[in-house]
């Protein structure tokens, strides 16, 4: 035998273990993505089932409305039953 047949025969070996790795990890990835993919269309990973709906603020001071307004962040509403003011 050559040395040549030994060393493409062993690269053979190499290549088919590399692929038969990367086929079978490349499946697991896809179905991982594609069950990620499909929770994240249904709604199942949307941050508004996460967030509380709700404005909660020490004592004495009341929470009328909040809203997130796009590109300047939250606006909240608060009444103060305190005599000092405060901004």
């Amino acid at each position: 035998m050559s040395d040549r047949y030994r060393f493409g025969s062993s690269s053979g070996k190499k290549a088919q273990a590399a692929m038969e790795f990367l086929m079978t990890y490349g499946w697991a990835i896809l179905v991982v993505l594609a069950a990620i993919g499909a929770l994240a269309y249904f709604g199942v990973l949307s941050p508004d089932r996460f967030l509380p709906e709700k404005c909660t603020l020490p004592s004495g001071i009341a929470c009328l409305d909040f809203r997130y307004l796009e590109g300047t962040g939250i606006q909240t509403f608060v009444f103060s039953s305190h005599e000092d003011t405060f901004l």
